[in-house]
């Protein structure tokens, strides 16, 4: 329970002082983490012990490593404690998923008026050729694809923003998808 060393970082980090660095005033900075059973478990199991994200009091988001400090001979002599500002890392990814999820939700009207007029186009289809009806097909096929799609990405912002409930699974026909997919880039393809 003694702290040997103490680099600046780590004083900046904890605010705690680098003179009289305590290591029981250090296991009180961090909430629903027992720094003394981490340091235990690292020093019992001979092996490194990560926890990915943990908040200091404060703001800040960090890794945390609790490391064993093995000498020459092979006996534990100590444990190291690395922590990690991620809070940038973490506010980057917090701002990547919002975007996604604006950019879905700006992307959603155009592609519904898109499926609207597909739909009136198909509806109306009388006095058009068999290839047009076909490119008229494709396009309704593409459109609710690319509706799925968005829909896709706004479940997958809502799940990383916590915003709501998780998207619903289900069992696909793969060989029906793949055809699919293979179809409608047929089509694509028709047209270079």
């Amino acid at each position: 329970g003694k702290v040997l060393a103490i680099n600046p970082k780590m004083v900046q980090f904890t605010g705690l002082p680098s003179e009289g660095f305590y290591l029981e005033e250090f296991a009180k900075l961090f909430k629903g983490i027992d720094v003394y059973a981490q340091i235990k478990t690292a020093l019992e199991k001979r092996q490194n012990i990560h926890i990915e994200e943990v908040s200091l009091i404060g703001r800040f988001t960090y890794e945390i490593f609790f490391t064993p400090v093995i000498d020459p001979l092979d006996k534990v002599i100590g444990s190291l404690i690395l922590l990690h500002d991620i809070t940038r890392l973490k506010e980057i990814d917090k701002m990547k998923t919002e975007f996604v999820s604006i950019a879905s939700h700006q992307l959603r009207t155009p592609v519904s008026g898109l499926n609207w007029l597909t739909e009136g186009l198909q509806f109306t289809s009388q006095n058009l050729t068999s290839k047009q009806k076909g490119y008229v097909k494709d396009l309704s096929t593409l459109s609710k694809r690319l509706t799925e799609l968005i829909e896709d990405l706004l479940d997958f912002s809502r799940l990383e923003l916590k915003t709501g409930e998780a998207a619903e699974k289900h069992q696909i026909e793969v060989i029906v998808f793949i055809e699919e997919f293979v179809k409608e880039m047929g089509a694509y393809a028709d047209s270079k």
